[in-house]
């Protein structure tokens, strides 16, 4: 299967356009939620002696989703994905379930499975902006950062505005040297990153440390010093006083 799904090749004259309030989105998160209530409906009377990883007694794919998520709430993620497993079984061509399969095994850290499930579910729903998001982000954890920056600017063709994709597209160009596009993507974050801490953090990380590649010494100081008006993270100080020290200042 192939690894580049998601290009930056230009959109088609009449793209797809999924906005958040789109259905495609809000109705995805009502199926879940439906499935849930029908899992739990079905499990109601004899919920203690049913094993993820034997026969289950569903036909539905909702309710396979109702009882992986449930299984994910209880914080069993092997026994979700053995659910959501079996519902493939049944039902192969269910993009809900190779999705939230994928899901599962993401925060099992178990990025590869996560991939193939993300690249199933793609192929079965090639509309789906935040099979893009998902997928960028189990590259970055296996360290494919040029696979995963296609995937993250196919995210922001729908969501231009996005602090966290900007701020995970600058640090793959970073780790990929290319630090002119990575400060461009990185004063991005920062610009649209005030109600996002984290990505504000992890933005500023990284734009202190592209601008100390680039030789840029009073900015990065500069922006340090932004860093610790921004967030109590240590980093900032140690990024601070090592560029006082790299300046000569003390």
């Amino acid at each position: 299967m192939s690894k580049n799904l998601f290009t930056t090749s230009e959109p088609s004259s009449t793209p797809i356009s999924i906005s958040p309030s789109s259905p495609l989105v809000g109705w995805g998160i009502v199926l879940i939620a439906f499935g849930i209530a029908i899992a739990s409906q079905s499990l109601r009377k004899d919920r203690s002696h049913l094993d993820p990883y034997q026969p289950l007694p569903f036909t539905q794919p909702l309710q396979w989703l109702g009882y992986g998520k449930q299984l994910e709430n209880a914080k069993d993620l092997e026994g979700a994905i053995a659910v959501y497993e079996q519902g493939l079984k049944q039902h192969p061509n269910d993009f809900r379930l190779w999705h939230e399969r994928g899901l599962a095994l993401a925060k099992h850290q178990r990025f590869e499975a996560a991939l193939e499930s993300y690249d199933r579910a793609y192929e079965l729903r090639p509309d789906c902006r935040d099979l893009a998001h998902e997928r960028g982000d189990a590259l970055l954890q296996l360290g494919r950062y040029e696979e995963a920056i296609a995937s993250l600017e196919f995210y922001l063709r729908y969501v231009r505005d996005s602090a966290h994709i900007f701020s995970d597209i600058g640090m793959a160009q970073y780790r990929l040297g290319r630090y002119e596009e990575a400060l461009r993507s990185l004063n991005s974050a920062i610009s649209s990153a005030q109600r996002d801490p984290y990505s504000l953090t992890q933005a500023r990380y990284y734009q202190i440390e592209t601008l100390r590649q680039l030789g840029r010494l009073n900015e990065a100081l500069q922006a340090a010093k932004e860093g610790m008006k921004e967030s109590s993270d240590p980093y900032f100080k140690a990024q601070y006083e090592a560029l006082q020290s790299q300046n000569g200042i003390r």
